[in-house]
Formats: structure tokens, C-alpha cells, sequence
């Protein structure tokens, strides 16, 4: 049966019994990156799918802890971590010439969700500089930005603005970034979740959005996200107390973040945009 935890987040969309278990389509392992826990999911097929609501593929979940409280070396530390995972799905990938296209998803306004533009705003982009053969190889790297709107911004899906931003500039891999959704509070603002299976723009609060993926897009996707919000149901599930109080009728469909997550997002997007730079030079 398909998992109805309302997560974003592989690593919570399956019961522990079911790892290393590939007769459930799921394999699962966790390993160390300077001091960071890494779980590996794969999910290997249809019966994985089902079993955690997720697209097959692999995700790796990077743990960080309160990673916007660390001095700087500590934060570097985490940057190296996550560049370990950015690089370890370029090296599945395999690209023979490659060029990046990087879509920051998330609607500025709402730091909950800003995540995606803010990391755009750290990059610096190199493709225009082709012609400019010295400056463009001290970067050692070609790559391209890009904001979508939200639909609500713009009008216009996000899966065909970043179509159409692979289309001019003949991007071969795509890097998505955006905020997610956590089931469990101890991740909100704590995790780093990398992928090759894309995602669906705001599939947290609304269905039949149109995915951004190889399928769709046409060439390899890596996501990468970190869980900004939460819902009122999942808050509510760790207070026992709390299930019979009126307090308890909340909607499900409300989503909370922290209170600073004005001070959080900075730093996870800095962390993330430095950690995709460094990824990206070596290929």
C-alpha cells in the first residue's frame, strides 16, 4: 500500500524492516562523510513505489543537525558532505561534455520557500563567458541559471519555464533545487535530501503539478532540498496529549516552519550553492 506520510523525505517513507530488503523494492544504507550520517535509498522498482509513495530511483539524505548554529568550519565540513553526494549521482550519470542548468524553485516572498532563489542569487553563472576563452576557464565549469515564477507569480508551469531554459542554452544535466516537507521535526531545517529522480513543484499543498524530470525534461536531474516546513498533523502526531483537544481539528493541509527560518535560509542556500560550485569543477 502506498505510503500516506505526509513527507517529502525518502528516508521517512518506509518502515526500518523493510531495509536492505530487496524483495520490498527497497534497499537501504547509511554510511559516514565527515562525521555526517548519509542514508542511501534505492528504490528499485514498482513494489518500492508503492511502499513509499516515492519515484524509483536514489536518494541520499544528508543529516546536518542544527547546521545554521555552526561556526564556519563546521559548516564547511557539511558543504563537503553534500558535494560527496552532488558528486557520487554526477559520477552515475556519467556526462561525456557536461554543461549545468540550475533552477532555484520557490517563491521568493515566503522565506519558508525561497530556498531555490536564494541559492540562485549565490551561484555565478559562466556560460555566456564562452567567448571569453581565459575567464571562462578560471571558473572550470559551464553553467546556467535560472528563477522560475511560481505558477501563482508568472502563470506558467515551472516544469516548461526550466524546458525551456534547457532548450537555449543546451544544458546536459539539470540541477533542481527546492524547499520540502518533513514528517518529522527533528528533520525540519536539519536534512539535506539529494536525488536523480526530480520533483514536482508545491506537490506538498497541491496535486497535478507537472513533474520536472529526465523524463520529462530530457536530460539527467539531480534535486536537491532540505525540508523548510511541516505539517500541523505531523507536529500534532509527537503529543499524544494533544489528540483530543480542539487544537487537534486543525486543518492537515497547514504547513509551519520555524520561527527563524529567516536566519535558517540564508545559510542553507549559501551551504548548498558553495557545495554545488565545488561538485561541478571536478566534472
Amino acid at each position: 500500500m502506498k505510503n500516506t506520510i505526509k513527507t517529502d523525505l525518502a528516508c521517512e517513507s518506509y518502515e526500518a524492516e523493510f531495509e536492505k530488503n530487496s524483495k520490498n523494492g527497497l534497499v537501504s544504507s547509511l554510511y559516514e562523510v565527515n562525521d555526517y550520517s548519509i542514508i542511501e535509498t534505492k528504490i528499485l522498482n514498482g513494489v518500492g513505489e508503492k511502499i513509499t509513495g516515492k519515484k524509483m530511483g536514489k536518494y541520499l539524505t544528508l543529516y546536518a543537525k542544527n547546521v545554521w548554529k555552526y561556526n564556519p568550519c563546521e559548516q564547511k565540513k557539511v558543504c563537503s558532505a553534500l558535494s560527496f553526494c552532488i558528486k557520487s549521482l554526477l559520477t552515475d550519470f556519467n556526462l561525456k561534455s557536461p554543461s549545468f542548468l540550475v533552477a532555484g524553485l520557490g517563491n521568493r516572498q515566503i522565506k519558508a520557500d525561497a530556498l531555490g532563489p536564494l541559492c540562485i542569487d549565490r551561484l555565478i553563472p559562466t556560460h555566456h563567458l564562452k567567448k571569453e576563452s581565459e575567464l571562462y576557464g578560471s571558473f572550470g565549469y559551464d553553467l546556467s541559471l535560472v528563477k522560475p515564477l511560481v505558477l501563482g507569480e508568472g502563470g506558467i508551469e515551472s516544469s516548461l519555464m526550466v524546458k525551456g531554459a534547457i532548450e537555449c542554452c543546451g544544458a546536459s544535466c539539470l540541477i533542481l533545487i527546492d524547499a520540502l516537507s518533513t514528517s518529522n521535526i527533528d528533520r525540519l531545517c536539519t536534512t539535506f535530501q539529494i536525488s536523480n529522480t526530480g520533483l514536482t513543484p508545491a506537490s506538498a499543498i497541491e496535486e497535478g503539478r507537472q513533474e520536472i524530470s529526465r523524463e520529462t525534461m530530457g536530460i539527467p536531474v539531480i534535486s536537491i532540498g532540505v525540508p523548510c516546513a511541516i505539517s500541523i498533523d505531523s507536529i500534532l502526531s509527537s503529543f499524544a496529549s494533544c489528540k483530543n483537544s480542539t487544537i487537534a481539528n486543525i486543518k492537515s493541509s497547514f504547513l509551519v516552519a520555524p520561527k527563524e527560518i529567516d536566519i535558517i535560509a540564508p545559510v542553507l542556500s549559501k551551504i548548498i550553492a558553495d557545495s554545488i560550485t565545488d561538485a561541478i569543477k571536478d566534472n
